[in-house]
This record gives structure tokens, C-alpha cells and sequence, in this order.
């Protein structure tokens, strides 16, 4: 390909996904980032110290710049304008900015002792001492778990009910709780952090916690800056739709900065936007939408704390509290483009009023597994995916595979993944139709979608191959796993409107599982301390293979229940790259590498198992 090809502003986790998927199809490719690569799931274990910041760095994707600053799109004349004054020129964009964090309206909030556990850099320079986590979401309990593993003091204040109490119910948050505190987590729930100073958090009701370091986990909001100084459609993130691409056709977005939306609305903010030539995404009902009151696809833990107006002090009578910040854009606003010549700068962290907290479930009474009855199946809505029966897989018909729930998390990991499988092969279509029919057809990178196998070796990952592809791959189906091996919380799919239920409260153990069917198929599960179900409710999850009858010998991982592959060679170890056993035999002899372990890194201790069996080469191999 000459002349223009693809950039991508962003070298996160999403940016440098679909780089590598890009590369891997032979499309010529610019990666613009500020930050070097790292790989961000492990953020933990830099949290704990039992990893350097260092080992987090991951090898540049050819044609990647990094340490530019990209100020400024230019979609008329399909430009990006760089800090240091250059322009490149793109054929297609895609723009992965990732979010920027929301730190609640907490007097000392900006003080010396604060720390976002958001970069390796910042994980890896914590002063010493008790710590406390703000916040009740997936990042604030990874880092309670990771802080107790480094032998702190930990202390976690929430104002919800029980953490993770946007993503699980009663049940599997009182299991979760239970781990945090055999784990040594003080836990402060229906709690307000009303100040800090350093070395001292005080709640609303007057306790007073040690924190030498508090760290502040209270979301995140999608990076928008770029796309709504240069018109692209907004709301709590970039709209797009089921590919990934903007109203702009020449713009895509993925990851944490993208909200990917239903096509009849998409449909209406794309029409808005070509009949304008400006952002008009509040045509179609969109920027009036609080991120609280629109589709939470960006979201990853509760609302912020904050203290109420009579909160006690530790500052001492009368001392001064600071205003919100009047500069904070609201998510979907659209920014007024820069004048030529200046300097676009990032958005500061955002402030946030925290939202009423969420009304406590009732308790129900914990029981041994259990069936439920047989419920009527919804009837499908126009456009969802068919039944597993049918050949879909993962959504079953009439569930919600077009928009996110509010409260829903942000991208995970592994949807990252799948939005870059998806864009890479969506974009690839599209260069190729712009190749015209004189382009080789089977030359890298002009096939619309890989072969079948193509690019499932080890360090890439399997694209869904139905009809639910798309809500698979654009983050509507909800997966959620924390890097948290004493808690092993895994939610996926969907449990409402399911055929059958089954349930299983250990509760003396922390132990919780929730499974539902749809035909016969796995349609959504939630787990807390099983490890072993979790792991094979994924594999049966991505396979869409029939669940078996005895669900609970699955849940605790009786091995002659579990689906099983012709060779237990080819059973999939690390399901975020794709690699099998086979695959690490086959690299330990030849004395190469695998990308086993640098996903999530759920699957570090198998690894470590499986590679123990296998016996030692003279070729130095590992």
C-alpha cells in the first residue's frame, strides 16, 4: 500500500491490539502514544511487588512513535497534528485514548499521599505504609488484594453495600466481601470519606483510618478530548457501531474511549452527523445523557465518594474546602476546536458528584444448587443474535446484545481483544475494497476476515464466528474477571431471562456461583472462589458447547465432568492468547516463546504447573 495508511492514536492496550492484528495482515501501520507499552493487566502485580515496573514493558509494534502527543484531527484533510509541530496524514484512523480518572470532590484529594494506581510508573513509586483504597469497582479491589499480598495495612472504603455492587448481586458480594477480609482488607461499606490529610482518612461518620497512601479508585471517564474538538458524535464516549467505526468513515475507535451503540440509533446520529458536518449526536437524544443516566459502557467502578456538607475535619474548624473543578468537560460536551497553532491538552482528572448509592438487595436465603423451573423464552428483538441451537454462541435470542446495561463495566481485557479482532478484520475489508479488484486477493492483510485458523496461533486470540459476533466483539456481552487469585470472581454473559437457573452458596467458604441456561447452552454465569469452574465455564462459554447436567461437579472441578479435547495436549491454557499445551511443548523444545501469561495473567500458575512436567532441554529453553 503507498501514500497514507492507518494511524492509531494510542498505544494502550487497545491501541497496540489492533496494531498487532493490523501488522499481522500486512497493513502498514503508524502507532502515535505519549507512554511506551506496558502491559496493563499486571498492574497488580507491581501493586504487590512481586513484579518491576520494568517487566511490564512490552516490544514496540513496527511503526510505532512513541512519546508524541497528538493535539489536534484534522478530518477534512485526514491529518493528525502532533505537539512537535508535524502532521500525519492517514487514509483510516483509529483512535484508542483509553479514559482518564474520576476522582471524587474529597477535601486533600490533590495532596501529597495520593496516588491513581492507573500506570506502572505510579504502582511501582507508593510511599510506605497503611493504605487505603476509595472505591468499590474492579480496580479497587484488585488493588486491596495486591496490597494485602505486599503485607500493608489495607483499609477499603466503599459507599456501596458490598464491592463490585454494580456487577454482582447480594449473594456473590457478601462472598467476596468474605475474601477480602480473610484476606486482611479492613472493610468499610455504606461508608463516605469526608477528608484526608496526610497520613489520616476521615468517614463521614467520624472514623478515622490510617492511610499513609490512599489510593482513589473512583472510575473513569472515556478520553473524548480528540474527537469532540474535531466533530466527531460523543456521548459518554466516541459512538460507534457494531464494527467499531464512527459516522466518519475513515474514523474507528475501540476500547475504553468508544461507545459502541444499537444500529437504529446509530443509524440517526450517523445521518445527523453527514447533514451537518458538525457533532450532532444530541439529534438522536445522545449528549443529554449523564454517564449515570446513559449507556454505562464506560464504566468501571461505583459513583465517587463524597462528604457530606456537615462532614466532621481533620484540617481544623473553617478550613477552606475546594470547589469543583468548573474546567471539567462533562463526557459527550462538545469541546470548541483549538486555534491554529495551540496545544490540545489531555483532560484533567474529572469530578464527579457521586450518585445516590444503590438500594441494598434484600438477603436471600442461601441454598444448596438448585433447578429452576422452565421460563417462556423471550421473543427475539429485531437484529439480536440466534440461539446457540441455531449455531450462535453466548447470547441467546431476546437478551440484550445491542446496548450496555447502566452500570455495566468498561471494556475489559478480553473485549479489548475481541473489539481488536473485530476492527482489524472490518478495516482490512475495507482497504481492500479501497485497493480496487486489481489488488493481489491473497496478499497479507486484503482478506476481510482471516481464514479459518488463521492467526489462532499463539499470541493472538479466536474471533466469534456467528451472529453474535457483534455483540460479542463490540463489548456488549458483559465479561468481567478481576486479577485477583484469592477472590477468582468471574462474570460473563447474562443471567437474565435465562431458561434454567442453578445456584451454589458456600458461604462459610466465600463461595458463590450463579449459572444460567439458554437451550441447554451456557447464556451467563457469576463465580466467587472457584477457580476451576471459572475456568471451564469460559472454555464452555467460548465454545458454545451443550452445559452438562451435573453444572456442580463442573463448578468444583470434578475432571470427569469437564469437556474435554481429543488430546489433553490441545486443551487451551491461556485463553486470552490462545495457547494450548501443545504450543508451550512445542516452544520449550525448540527453546522460543510463547505469549502464555501476558493477558490477564489468570493463568500465570497453570502455566507454571504445565511448563514443571515437561522435561529440561540442552538448548537453554525455559
Amino acid at each position: 500500500m503507498t501514500g497514507p495508511g492507518v494511524v492509531v492514536v494510542g498505544n494502550g492496550t487497545a491501541g497496540r491490539a489492533v496494531a498487532e492484528r493490523l501488522v499481522a495482515r500486512g497493513v502498514a501501520v503508524t502507532v502515535l502514544g505519549e507512554e511506551a507499552a506496558y502491559h496493563r493487566p499486571l498492574l497488580a502485580g507491581v501493586l504487590s511487588g512481586a513484579l518491576p515496573a520494568a517487566a511490564l514493558e512490552l516490544p514496540p509494534v513496527p511503526g510505532t512513535r512513541a512519546g508524541v502527543r497528538v493535539t489536534g484531527l484534522d478530518l477534512a484533510r485526514r491529518v493528525v497534528r502532533c505537539a512537535d509541530g508535524t502532521e500525519v496524514p492517514y487514509a483510516q484512523l483509529v483512535l484508542a485514548t483509553g479514559t482518564v480518572p474520576r476522582l471524587p470532590e474529597l477535601p486533600g484529594i490533590d495532596g501529597p499521599g495520593v496516588v491513581v494506581p492507573r500506570t506502572a510508573a505510579a504502582c511501582a513509586a507508593l510511599p510506605e505504609g497503611a493504605a487505603v483504597v476509595l472505591g468499590g469497582g474492579p480496580l479497587a479491589v484488585e488493588a486491596a488484594f495486591a496490597l494485602r499480598r505486599s503485607g500493608r495495612e489495607v483499609a477499603l472504603v466503599h459507599r456501596g453495600p458490598w464491592p463490585l455492587d454494580r456487577h454482582l448481586g447480594a449473594r456473590a458480594g457478601a462472598a467476596l466481601a468474605g475474601r477480602l477480609t480473610a484476606a486482611g482488607v479492613s472493610l468499610h461499606l455504606d461508608a463516605e470519606a469526608a477528608e484526608y490529610v496526610p497520613g489520616k482518612l476521615l468517614l463521614a461518620d467520624g472514623t478515622v483510618l490510617p492511610a499513609d497512601v490512599l489510593l482513589p479508585c473512583t472510575g473513569a471517564s472515556p478520553d473524548t478530548t480528540l474527537a469532540d474538538a474535531a466533530g466527531l458524535p460523543t456521548a459518554t464516549g466516541i459512538l460507534v457501531d457494531a464494527s467499531l467505526r464512527t459516522p466518519d468513515p475513515h474514523v474507528w475507535s475501540l476500547g475504553g474511549c468508544a461507545q459502541p451503540v444499537a444500529p437504529r440509533e446509530f443509524t440517526a446520529v450517523r445521518r445527523a452527523h453527514e447533514a451537518a458536518g458538525t457533532t450532532l449526536a444530541r439529534a438522536a437524544g445522545w449528549a443529554t445523557r449523564s454517564p449515570e443516566a446513559g449507556p454505562e459502557a464506560n464504566r468501571t467502578t461505583p459513583a465517587p465518594e463524597a462528604a457530606p456538607a456537615a462532614a466532621p475535619t481533620l484540617a481544623g474548624p473553617g478550613a477552606a474546602r475546594p470547589e469543583p473543578d468548573a474546567a471539567a468537560a462533562t463526557p459527550g460536551t462538545p469541546v470548541p476546536p483549538p486555534a491554529p497553532g495551540a496545544r490540545a491538552t489531555p483532560p484533567p482528572p474529572t469530578r464527579t458528584t457521586p450518585a445516590p448509592a444503590a438500594p441494598r438487595a434484600e438477603t436471600a436465603t442461601l441454598a444448596t444448587p438448585a433447578r429452576a423451573p422452565r421460563v417462556p423464552a423471550p421473543a427475539p428483538a429485531p437484529g439480536s443474535a440466534p440461539s446457540p441451537s441455531a449455531g450462535g454462541t453466548g447470547i441467546a435470542p431476546g437478551l440484550d446484545a445491542t446496548q450496555p446495561a447502566p452500570g455495566s463495566a468498561s471494556p475489559g481485557f478480553d473485549t479489548v481483544l475481541r473489539q481488536a479482532d473485530t476492527l482489524a478484520a472490518a478495516l482490512a475489508t475495507v482497504l481492500q475494497a479501497e485497493a480496487g479488484p486489481d489488488h493481489d486477493a491473497d496478499a497479507p492483510g486484503t482478506r476481510g476476515q482471516a481464514p479459518t485458523g488463521a492467526g489462532r496461533g499463539p499470541g493472538t486470540t479466536t474471533t466469534a464466528t456467528t451472529a453474535t459476533a457483534t455483540a460479542t466483539a463490540t463489548g456488549m456481552t458483559d465479561l468481567l474477571r478481576l486479577q485477583a487469585p484469592e477472590a477468582d470472581v468471574l462474570r460473563l454473559g447474562t443471567l437474565d431471562g435465562a431458561h434454567e437457573t442453578v445456584t451454589f452458596s458456600d458461604p462459610a467458604r466465600h463461595r458463590h456461583a450463579e449459572v444460567a441456561l439458554w437451550e441447554g447452552r451456557l447464556a451467563g454465569a457469576v463465580t466467587v472462589g472457584l477457580p476451576h469452574g471459572a475456568a471451564a465455564l469460559t472454555r464452555l462459554h467460548a465454545s458454545g458447547a451443550p452445559a452438562p447436567r451435573d453444572l456442580l461437579a463442573l463448578l468444583l472441578g470434578t475432571p470427569a465432568v469437564l469437556p474435554r479435547t481429543t488430546d489433553p495436549l490441545d486443551d487451551v491454557i491461556c485463553h486470552c492468547n490462545n495457547v494450548t499445551g501443545r504450543h508451550l511443548a512445542e516452544a520449550h523444545a525448540a527453546g522460543t516463546r510463547t505469549r502464555a501469561g501476558t493477558g490477564c495473567g489468570g493463568c500465570a500458575e497453570d502455566v507454571r504447573a504445565f511448563c514443571s512436567t515437561l522435561v529440561p532441554t540442552t538448548n537453554g529453553a525455559q
